[in-house]
């Protein structure tokens, strides 16, 4: 599956985004975990937010964010 990962800055401002495929949305986040150490990130399948990661001041901002409407696609 088609992924993109944003990567944002202190103000949660788009500073770049990468295009990725990945097996399923564990394998996407495992890849957005590793890329979170030093900005917050964002992960979407197309139009459906997958997680947002290391997003300071939400509850629980030191755990990934999953998006509560989504529907977890895993390889089969």
């Amino acid at each position: 599956m088609n992924y993109r990962i944003h990567v944002l800055d202190y103000r949660f401002q788009i500073m770049e985004s990468h295009d990725f495929v990945a097996r399923d949305d564990i394998t996407a986040l495992d890849k957005g975990i590793t890329l979170s150490a030093v900005n917050p990130i964002e992960i979407w399948e197309n139009r459906r937010l997958v997680a947002r990661i290391g997003m300071a001041g939400e509850a629980g901002a030191e755990r990934p964010y999953i998006s509560p409407d989504r529907h977890t696609k895993r390889a089969a």
